[in-house]
């Protein structure tokens, strides 16, 4: 099945990843467009320069600007103002997957708790639940609507509704008079995606998805069947489904982000492995922007010679040679396998 085109997508003629297996980097041109992209398209701040020209040298340079790239920025300055920093993005501000999600970020609730002490024991499992509560915490304070937003109740109706085979739709009313509905999360048509990536392994890199079929089906029966006064007949109403963008999660072997310093590689710094928000990945489930919030302004930490423990974040979170090398020998044994097969 091929994924229907979009009038929201950045068409440009690119050719896609010929690499056959799930790894690869982003494509610089033709993306899909997400809801909150379109409402900036125009605005100054997506190519933003402070300097004319690339600066040859600075005290940190910072790749991709996201939330964690935008974040460790703002915490490093705050911390040594009298540094220079340069964040470079092959796109447009925040075009990645900070400006792809569902639109909400809630914390696990301590219903991951099972599947962390299992793979990491008790008091990490602990550690990482209470994370993301604290995450929550530091990032409401941080955006606090203004007092003119007082009356507004949009903010107040983002909700998620567990499907009996482990599926999940996030949904994001974006105001409570009228406007656009937001539907995300893992709902039953992306099996079928799986399997068609399967098949296409050079697109799990491809943010230029502008739909799937299987997945916008999946999105139409919910809706029409949950949701009272819902418009029937689509074909009536066919700009309901029509806006549909795709985006790229990043996921670690052992579902918990690389943050520190790369072994073997001083002065080099990584913050990333997410793993999204909200979403179910074989039917586990990781909350990615419940962490970034918190694991951003650690990362800074670490760079100024703080210890891990000054980080305030899982033991487990922690990018160590150990845990590189368990990684690296569980994949080999996992693809040996495979190729047994």
């Amino acid at each position: 099945m091929t994924p229907a085109p979009s009038a929201t997508s950045i068409q440009k003629d690119t050719e896609p990843n010929s690499t056959q297996n799930v790894f690869g980097f982003p494509k610089q041109d033709g993306y899909t467009l997400s809801h909150w992209l379109q409402e900036v398209q125009g605005n100054p701040l997506l190519n933003h320069l402070t300097t004319p020209e690339l600066p040859q040298s600075a005290d940190v340079v910072i790749i991709g600007s996201g939330m964690t790239g935008t974040l460790v920025a703002k915490h490093y300055i705050e911390t040594w103002p009298e540094k220079t920093v340069v964040v470079l993005e092959a796109r447009e501000f925040c075009s990645g997957a900070t400006g792809r999600n569902a639109g909400h970020c809630k914390p696990d609730q301590w219903r991951g708790f099972d599947r962390y002490e299992k793979a990491f024991g008790a008091e990490q499992a602990l550690k990482i639940l209470e994370n993301e509560h604290q995450t929550w915490s530091d990032l409401v304070a941080y955006v606090t609507p203004p007092e003119d937003f007082a009356g507004y109740n949009g903010l107040q109706n983002s909700f998620g509704v567990l499907l009996p085979n482990g599926g999940l739709f996030s949904i994001n009313p974006r105001s409570t008079t009228g406007g656009p509905i937001l539907f995300g999360g893992h709902n039953p048509g992306q099996h079928e995606l799986e399997r068609w990536l399967q098949k296409n392994p050079e697109r799990r890199t491809d943010d230029g998805l502008a739909g799937f079929e299987a997945v916008t089906e999946a999105v139409q029966e919910f809706a029409e069947s949950q949701f009272l006064g819902w418009p029937a007949a689509p074909t009536n109403h066919p700009e309901i489904y029509s806006d549909r963008w795709s985006g790229i999660i990043a996921l670690s072997a052992d579902g918990v982000p690389f943050i520190g310093e790369l072994p073997g590689l001083a002065g080099q710094w990584v913050c990333a492995g997410h793993h999204g928000q909200l979403i179910i990945w074989r039917f586990r489930y990781y909350s990615g922007m419940a962490r970034i919030f918190t694991a951003a302004p650690g990362l800074v930490k670490l760079m100024g010679g703080g210890s891990w423990a000054d980080t305030r974040l899982p033991e487990v979170y922690q990018i160590t040679p150990s845990r590189i090398k368990r990684l690296h020998d569980d994949y080999s044994e996992e693809s040996s396998g495979l190729t047994r097969l």
